[in-house]
């Protein structure tokens, strides 16, 4: 009878995860929020990039980063990134969201792509085209909440909803 009770809310990680991550952009959403969260999963973090160099060198050492690169295209260049975690405002995404997919990186991108719909559309082009995998966070998608409020709807248990708040 406990299967009956038994949601499906935890997140879902894929069995490899020895992926080479890169931060570019350690700000605020980075230290609190990508950075204890890759950490939480064993995930393999291997540099991080800022334009303030102190604030990318204060993240490698709080979460044990190995390297801090000096530029972008520094961080583009190594081999060891296999997704570049980019995590700056949205006018500034677009340029490195480029550079990124041009030089064979998956990519995780903030919210909004872009300040333009038009250049999101592009982006994503770019990235298909490239072959690249291109994903945008969309806040608490993956979150054990909504998960099982997603478990509650598909198995029927709440009935059809109408309306809901966060």
């Amino acid at each position: 009878m406990t299967d009956l009770f038994e949601l499906d809310y935890q997140p879902l990680l894929p069995a490899k995860r020895d992926y080479g991550i890169a931060i570019v952009g350690c700000g605020g959403i980075v230290n609190y929020a990508h950075l204890p969260a890759y950490r939480k999963h064993n995930l393999n973090v291997v540099g991080c990039y800022d334009i303030r160099r102190e604030n990318a060198e204060k993240a490698a050492q709080t979460y044990y980063i190995p390297r801090v690169y000096a530029s972008l295209e520094e961080l583009l260049a190594d081999p060891e990134v296999a997704i570049v975690d980019i995590a700056v405002q949205p006018w500034h995404q677009a340029a490195i969201a480029r550079q990124a997919i041009a030089a064979g990186k998956h990519l995780l991108c903030q919210k909004p792509l872009s300040d333009t719909f038009s250049e999101a559309v592009s982006i994503v082009q770019q990235a298909h085209a490239a072959g690249v995998k291109l994903a945008v966070n969309q806040q608490m998608r993956w979150d054990p909440g909504i998960r099982a409020t997603a478990a509650l709807i598909r198995k029927g248990w709440i009935g059809e909803p109408t309306d809901a708040t966060i």
